[in-house]
């Protein structure tokens, strides 16, 4: 179940506040002398994370990749005929695009779904995991307990929806009322809680708290 709070809230209310990246240290400073955890999604799952892989570098996923191309290439056929050198650093920035969207079946995408799952396998085999697979791990072997206020977000991609629902499901979620008032967010919000609602005269009147539906 999500709950949503209107811009008064009291930071002291909650365990966890979670800010976009470019905006921790704005909370930081703002809340220095509250005793609540300002932090950023990556980081909140970085620490969630109990597995006994290494994150990978950009260099590991380079050299992995680079490994990786060589090790199917015989398989592929869009890219049969590519220069490995020329394809590492564009595989490992469309990386997360391939599994974040819808992509109809091709000889292209069967190629990208060839070269990742082993990209995958090697890293696992070096003791390594990308931040991607350490998401996926943490949402499917962490809990969340405690009280999460997300401020200021505008949008959330899939892997962070999936974040979102879970801790809905686990411990207690907030949004501020203003981003909800986003109407892709607030569709984004719907697919996790499909009570989810809200009165736009409460937001423009800075109503103090506004629940769920069923939320009683």
């Amino acid at each position: 179940m999500i709950k949503t709070i209107n811009n008064d809230f009291n930071v002291n209310d909650f365990d966890f506040v979670i800010t976009p990246s470019y905006l921790e240290n704005y909370y930081k400073e703002r809340f220095l002398d509250d005793d609540v955890l300002i932090s950023n999604i990556k980081n909140i799952v970085l620490n969630n994370y109990t597995g006994d892989k290494t994150l990978a570098s950009d260099f590991d996923s380079q050299v992995i990749m680079y490994n990786t191309l060589n090790k199917v290439k015989d398989d592929l056929t869009y890219y049969k005929n590519i220069r490995i050198k020329d394809m590492v650093n564009e595989l490992i920035n469309t990386y997360d695009d391939f599994y974040d969207y819808d992509l109809i079946d091709s000889n292209k995408i069967r190629d990208l779904r060839l070269i990742y799952k082993k990209f995958e396998e090697e890293l696992l085999n070096k003791g390594l995991i990308n931040y991607r697979m350490l998401f996926n791990d943490v949402l499917e072997n962490n809990s969340f307990s405690g009280s999460y206020l997300f401020t200021c977000f505008s949008h959330f991609d899939k892997k962070e929806l999936s974040l979102l629902e879970k801790i809905s499901r686990e411990a207690s979620l907030y949004v501020l009322l203003d981003n909800v008032c986003n109407d892709a967010l607030y569709k984004e919000l719907k697919k996790i809680d499909s009570t989810l609602k809200f009165n736009y005269d409460d937001v423009l009147k800075k109503k103090y708290y506004v629940k769920a539906l069923n939320d009683v």
